[in-house]
């Protein structure tokens, strides 16, 4: 269950020496062993979570919540974040512990004091004291790590020739390495954590100074490199076959250099300046554009609303999907083209990475987030599932129980197609009150205010006067309950009606129909 409120933990300002009470310790080498000079000095890093979180109990903590993480020296400081982080002049302490990856740092600022301090102090739940804070399931995505394994590829020659440059800017160089070898091989790396090991890697790489010192070694690295990228424009058909054909021949050439053992420096240096002239080759013998245009990022969801447009496979429209299996589905756009027949082509994607195809865009509505686009609905529905919560937003605010909402007739308004496969209702009582959205699989469906038909079969006696029996919910007249009083009858079924009331279907032990009554009019 998730809850829309934090509880506020109470947390004791009691100084017992250099403890605080409430709080447990975050034990660092350099701050028990600290020298004078660095006490009551912390260089905090502030940041703001990137993902919603939460804890054990479901407690949400959303995206952009500030946290913080500090040391006594600068160059120290690493590791989680926490919610809650106190300064005790001689111990840090905290509370909330976000994982790094989880978080975008936005500063470094220098803190001094001499007495106990609060470097961050947020409201959180009990909950998220227990265990580290995970991400809200769905929530996070597989980064995408492609270039970063191609830029560790062909960075790889630097690796295993450093005598070829400063001791200074090779260690930069082979550290920017090791991590980025990590991140790539860490299955649980955000796209941030890959983005920015991408990043320092390359112009770690890109500032390798040359060694001064004479070195035996021959210097393939940039060769190397050129080679890593003909073997990219030799499989791109935005070049003639001709061309990349002409660059096979080059490339081949250069790999042969690359081996021979014996190719010297000047031999090395004109293969590299002989395939960089391909290049140029290819680039004047570009055909022309792809009608589809360039591949532009998007990541927006989208949920299907016309299904007379079909997916297609390629932009040689080979049918892949029709329109009318993907109606009111939501899917993720993470891509598209700019067609010159003027119209736009989303990539489409669902929930577990299934590509759908591409897609002209008429054929959908934009959403705010995961739930896809409002679609209007306008049904009433009955809560019969006590089970299903109402949320006041997609990020799983909570609003109502779903025991405060069992065997009551809403009217479902709108709705919306969430990637995750369940549909939600926009529910609204009868004077236009909002109770949140729900999972439909909480509600039966009725054909009008009364709601869901429920079946019952308790005998009831009528007890009341002047309580009509109702042909129909449009109030059409049947009986009134003043001949009927006195007598049982079973009541099969029953309506929750949207205005409050509950009314009996009632039959007689001859199975005869007697029609709806107001529940207040039997016992």
């Amino acid at each position: 269950m998730k809850y829309s409120k934090f509880i506020t933990l109470t947390i004791a300002l009691v100084t017992v020496g250099t403890s605080m009470t409430g709080i447990p310790f975050i034990n660092e080498k350099e701050t028990a062993y600290a020298s004078e000079s660095t006490l009551g000095k912390s260089y905090v890093e502030y940041g703001k979570t990137n993902i919603d979180l939460e804890t054990i109990d479901g407690s949400i903590i959303e995206k952009g919540t500030s946290v913080a993480r500090a040391s006594r020296m600068k160059k120290s400081i690493s590791g989680s974040y926490y919610l809650v982080l106190y300064d005790g002049v001689f111990m840090y302490q905290a509370l909330g512990e976000v994982p790094e990856k989880y978080v975008t740092s936005s500063k470094i600022e220098l803190q001094t004091t001499t007495e106990g301090k609060f470097l961050i102090k947020n409201n959180i739940p009990e909950s998220a004291t227990k265990e580290l804070l995970k991400p809200v399931k769905g929530e996070e995505t597989v980064a995408e790590k492609g270039f970063l394994g191609e830029t560790v590829s062909h960075t790889r020659l630097a690796l295993e020739n450093p005598s070829l440059y400063t001791k200074e800017t090779f260690d930069v160089f082979k550290k920017a390495f090791d991590q980025a070898t990590q991140v790539l091989n860490d299955s649980s790396a955000t796209q941030a954590q890959v983005d920015a090991a991408d990043k320092t890697l390359t112009n770690a790489f890109n500032k390798l100074k040359k060694s001064e010192k004479p070195s035996e070694s021959i210097d393939k690295i940039g060769l190397g490199k050129v080679i890593h990228d003909a073997k990219i424009y030799e499989k791109d058909d935005r070049y003639t076959k001709e061309s990349r054909d002409k660059l096979v021949i080059e490339r081949q050439k250069a790999e042969k250099v690359m081996k021979n053992e014996k190719a010297t420096q000047a031999e090395v240096d004109k293969m590299a300046n002989s395939l960089s002239s391909a290049f140029k080759t290819v680039l004047v013998e570009v055909s022309k554009a792809k009608p589809e245009g360039n591949y532009i990022k998007d990541g927006r969801y989208v949920t299907y609303s016309n299904k007379n447009y079909n997916t297609y496979s390629n932009f040689g429209w080979k049918h892949r999907q029709s329109g009318s299996s993907l109606q009111n589905k939501t899917f993720q756009a993470r891509g598209k083209y700019n067609h010159q027949n003027g119209s736009t082509y989303l990539s489409l994607y669902d929930n577990k990475g299934t590509w759908y195809g591409y897609v002209n865009e008429k054929a959908v509505k934009v959403g705010g987030g995961q739930q896809g686009a409002y679609i209007k609905d306008g049904r009433y529905v009955t809560l019969t599932n006590k089970n299903y919560n109402s949320w006041s937003n997609f990020g799983w605010k909570y609003r109502h129980s779903g025991a405060s909402l069992v065997n009551k007739t809403y009217q479902a308004k709108g709705k919306y197609n969430h990637i995750n496969g369940s549909t939600y209702l926009s529910l609204y009582d009868n004077k236009g009150k909002w109770f949140g959205y729900i999972n439909e699989k909480a509600t039966k469906i009725g054909n009008g205010q009364q709601g869901a038909y429920v079946a019952d079969g308790r005998k009831v006696k009528v007890t009341k006067k002047n309580y009509q029996l109702w042909q129909n919910f449009s109030w059409k007249k049947r009986q009134s309950s003043n001949k009927l009083v006195g007598k049982t009858f079973v009541a099969r079924g029953k309506y929750y009606h949207a205005n409050g009331s509950t009314y009996y279907s009632l039959f007689d032990n001859k199975g005869n129909w007697q029609g709806y009554i107001n529940a207040n009019g039997v016992k």
